[in-house]
């Protein structure tokens, strides 16, 4: 899908959106579209408090998630958070895996 937005991806049928809070509205009705979007998003949050072990799986095609801000202390027992990626058709990253190999390059 081509778009000057680059935060609309996919397919005509089937757009995906990225956003992130950062992201600065290009426009007034962004901004205002931003903003309703972020009171839905505060409105429906839940927060999920993790301990150590706990593994949470985030479809991003049909999920909004965050993190709360933190200030780092770097004394090794700060939050340590890694994240995968499950894919269920390795033809759509096909670009993306050098060698056509079964594992992701950025």
């Amino acid at each position: 899908m081509s778009s000057p937005d680059r935060s609309c991806r996919g397919r005509p049928k089937i757009p995906t959106y990225g956003w992130h809070n950062s992201s600065p509205p290009r426009s007034p009705p962004a901004t205002v579209a931003l903003t309703e979007f972020g009171r839905a998003c505060e409105t429906t949050a839940r927060t999920l408090r993790l301990t150590p072990g706990d593994l949470v799986v985030i479809d991003n095609r049909v999920s909004v998630y965050g993190r709360t801000a933190f200030h780092s202390r770097y004394d090794g027992a700060d939050r340590w958070l890694q994240r995968t990626y499950v894919i269920t058709d390795l033809r759509r990253s096909r670009n993306h895996r050098p060698h056509d190999g079964h594992l992701l390059a950025h």
